[in-house]
Protein backbone atom coordinates (compact mmCIF):
# COMPACT_ATOMS: atom_id res chain seq x y z
CA UNK A 1 0.00 0.00 0.00
CA UNK A 2 2.83 2.34 0.85
CA UNK A 3 4.42 1.93 -2.60
CA UNK A 4 1.12 2.92 -4.23
CA UNK A 5 0.61 5.76 -1.74
CA UNK A 6 -2.62 4.20 -0.44
CA UNK A 7 -3.91 4.57 3.08
CA UNK A 8 -6.18 2.37 5.15
CA UNK A 9 -7.19 1.96 8.76
CA UNK A 10 -6.51 -1.77 9.21
CA UNK A 11 -7.40 -3.45 12.51
CA UNK A 12 -7.35 -7.00 13.80
CA UNK A 13 -10.27 -7.98 15.99
CA UNK A 14 -12.82 -10.59 16.97
CA UNK A 15 -15.83 -10.56 14.65
CA UNK A 16 -17.99 -11.87 17.47
CA UNK A 17 -17.34 -8.79 19.62
CA UNK A 18 -18.76 -5.30 19.15
CA UNK A 19 -16.93 -3.74 16.23
CA UNK A 20 -14.92 -0.61 17.18
CA UNK A 21 -16.72 1.62 14.70
CA UNK A 22 -19.61 4.08 15.03
CA UNK A 23 -23.05 3.31 13.61
CA UNK A 24 -23.27 3.68 9.84
CA UNK A 25 -19.49 3.74 9.29
CA UNK A 26 -19.29 1.55 6.19
CA UNK A 27 -20.86 1.56 2.75
CA UNK A 28 -19.97 -2.11 2.20
CA UNK A 29 -18.98 -5.24 4.11
CA UNK A 30 -17.33 -8.31 2.58
CA UNK A 31 -17.16 -11.56 4.55
CA UNK A 32 -16.00 -14.68 2.75
CA UNK A 33 -15.98 -18.14 4.30
CA UNK A 34 -15.75 -16.80 7.86
CA UNK A 35 -19.04 -16.03 9.57
CA UNK A 36 -20.42 -19.60 9.46
CA UNK A 37 -17.71 -20.73 11.90
CA UNK A 38 -19.96 -20.48 14.96
CA UNK A 39 -23.42 -21.34 16.26
CA UNK A 40 -26.48 -19.57 14.84
CA UNK A 41 -26.93 -17.44 17.97
CA UNK A 42 -23.48 -15.89 17.60
CA UNK A 43 -23.93 -15.58 13.83
CA UNK A 44 -27.18 -13.65 14.41
CA UNK A 45 -25.35 -11.26 16.75
CA UNK A 46 -22.71 -10.75 14.06
CA UNK A 47 -25.38 -9.98 11.45
CA UNK A 48 -26.96 -7.39 13.80
CA UNK A 49 -23.52 -5.83 14.30
CA UNK A 50 -23.00 -5.71 10.53
CA UNK A 51 -26.36 -3.94 10.24
CA UNK A 52 -25.28 -1.44 12.90
CA UNK A 53 -22.02 -0.41 11.23
CA UNK A 54 -23.45 -0.34 7.69
CA UNK A 55 -24.67 2.98 6.35
CA UNK A 56 -28.29 3.10 5.14
CA UNK A 57 -28.49 1.20 1.85
CA UNK A 58 -25.03 -0.27 2.59
CA UNK A 59 -24.03 -3.35 0.61
CA UNK A 60 -23.06 -6.75 1.97
CA UNK A 61 -21.37 -9.62 0.15
CA UNK A 62 -20.98 -12.82 2.15
CA UNK A 63 -20.24 -16.48 1.61
CA UNK A 64 -21.28 -19.21 4.06
CA UNK A 65 -21.22 -23.01 4.15
CA UNK A 66 -23.98 -24.88 2.36
CA UNK A 67 -26.08 -27.36 4.26
CA UNK A 68 -24.69 -30.83 4.05
CA UNK A 69 -23.21 -32.84 6.86
CA UNK A 70 -19.89 -34.40 6.06
CA UNK A 71 -18.54 -37.62 7.53
CA UNK A 72 -16.55 -37.47 10.73
CA UNK A 73 -18.41 -34.45 12.13
CA UNK A 74 -20.11 -34.04 15.49
CA UNK A 75 -23.33 -32.02 15.77
CA UNK A 76 -22.98 -29.42 18.55
CA UNK A 77 -26.16 -27.42 17.84
CA UNK A 78 -28.91 -27.54 15.20
CA UNK A 79 -27.25 -27.38 11.76
CA UNK A 80 -23.85 -26.76 13.40
CA UNK A 81 -21.15 -29.40 13.16
CA UNK A 82 -17.51 -29.71 14.20
CA UNK A 83 -15.06 -31.76 12.12
CA UNK A 84 -13.32 -34.36 14.28
CA UNK A 85 -10.23 -34.53 12.05
CA UNK A 86 -8.48 -32.71 9.22
CA UNK A 87 -7.39 -29.13 8.70
CA UNK A 88 -10.51 -27.64 10.31
CA UNK A 89 -10.67 -30.08 13.23
CA UNK A 90 -12.57 -28.52 16.13
CA UNK A 91 -13.76 -25.51 14.09
CA UNK A 92 -17.58 -25.17 14.09
CA UNK A 93 -19.44 -24.98 10.78
CA UNK A 94 -23.02 -23.77 10.69
CA UNK A 95 -24.65 -25.02 7.49
CA UNK A 96 -27.16 -22.82 5.65
CA UNK A 97 -29.70 -23.46 2.94
CA UNK A 98 -31.16 -20.71 0.78
CA UNK A 99 -34.27 -20.38 2.96
CA UNK A 100 -32.35 -19.91 6.21
CA UNK A 101 -29.92 -17.52 4.54
CA UNK A 102 -32.82 -15.32 3.37
CA UNK A 103 -34.38 -15.47 6.84
CA UNK A 104 -31.21 -14.51 8.70
CA UNK A 105 -30.58 -11.60 6.32
CA UNK A 106 -34.20 -10.44 6.50
CA UNK A 107 -33.20 -6.80 7.06
CA UNK A 108 -31.49 -6.79 3.67
CA UNK A 109 -32.90 -6.43 0.19
CA UNK A 110 -31.41 -9.55 -1.39
CA UNK A 111 -30.03 -8.73 -4.84
CA UNK A 112 -28.80 -12.27 -5.51
CA UNK A 113 -28.09 -15.60 -3.86
CA UNK A 114 -26.18 -18.29 -5.69
CA UNK A 115 -24.19 -21.44 -5.07
CA UNK A 116 -20.46 -21.03 -5.44
CA UNK A 117 -19.26 -22.79 -8.57
CA UNK A 118 -17.62 -26.07 -7.60
CA UNK A 119 -17.70 -25.28 -3.91
CA UNK A 120 -19.70 -25.88 -0.81
CA UNK A 121 -20.73 -22.29 -0.18
CA UNK A 122 -23.65 -19.94 -0.71
CA UNK A 123 -22.96 -16.41 -1.93
CA UNK A 124 -25.25 -13.52 -1.00
CA UNK A 125 -25.28 -9.97 -2.31
CA UNK A 126 -27.65 -7.62 -0.55
CA UNK A 127 -28.41 -4.05 0.47
CA UNK A 128 -29.41 -2.98 3.96
CA UNK A 129 -33.04 -1.90 3.96
CA UNK A 130 -33.70 1.67 5.03
CA UNK A 131 -35.22 1.07 8.47
CA UNK A 132 -36.71 4.59 8.55
CA UNK A 133 -39.05 3.85 5.66
CA UNK A 134 -39.83 0.24 6.58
Amino acid sequence: MEAKKLEADLRVGDIYQKLPYPDGSFEAIVSTQVMHHNTIGNIRELIREMERVLAPKGVVFITVSKRGRKKDEKEIAPDTFVPMSGGEEGLPHHYFNEETLRKEFGNFEINDIWEEKGGGHWCLLGELKDQKTE
